[in-house]
């Protein structure tokens, strides 16, 4: 993370996820595990700093077997 953070113009790159928490896959806006905010002049050099930041991020997951459908776990 910190790499990604003294990138030029990045204000903020950040997990809103845990090592070692659970995450679900919704097809949807939930499914972002962290951010990275850039600004610049321009917004075509804002979206460049932001990914140059991003590649530095590393992010691991292991698939869990999935759980059984029951009327306690929907």
């Amino acid at each position: 993370m910190p790499e990604a953070r003294q990138v030029q113009g990045v204000e903020r790159a950040t997990f809103t996820v845990e090592i070692g928490d659970r995450i679900g896959v919704t097809h949807s806006f939930r499914d972002r595990i962290g951010h990275v905010v850039a600004t610049a002049d321009d917004a075509d050099t804002a979206g460049d700093r932001a990914d140059r930041a991003a590649l530095n991020l590393r992010v691991s997951m292991d698939r869990l077997p999935r759980s059984p459908i029951t009327s306690e776990n929907p």
